[in-house]
């Protein structure tokens, strides 16, 4: 009797714990990512950058390659 009484103690303290842990760690929803394309035909990553984080309240400014890999693109990344 007295090892079931302690497994079932043993149990309730591991569930515990468990929920303890879970209500301490913050719950995090992940932010969703936007693109828009500022210049389709053209990139100077610097002005890029600039125009990125100015226009789309903080966002990064990256050039890409485009689909015939002739020009660079410059596309802008931004928390939706």
């Amino acid at each position: 009797m007295a090892a079931k009484h302690s497994s079932i103690s043993f149990l309730l303290l591991i569930l515990i714990v468990f929920a303890s842990v879970e209500m301490m760690v913050p719950k995090v929803e992940a932010q969703k990512r936007c693109q828009v394309i500022l210049d389709p035909n053209s990139c100077n990553l610097p002005v890029c950058r600039e125009e990125c984080f100015k226009r789309k309240k903080n966002g990064f400014g990256e050039c890409i390659s485009n689909t015939a890999g002739t020009a660079y693109a410059c596309y802008c990344f931004y928390d939706c």
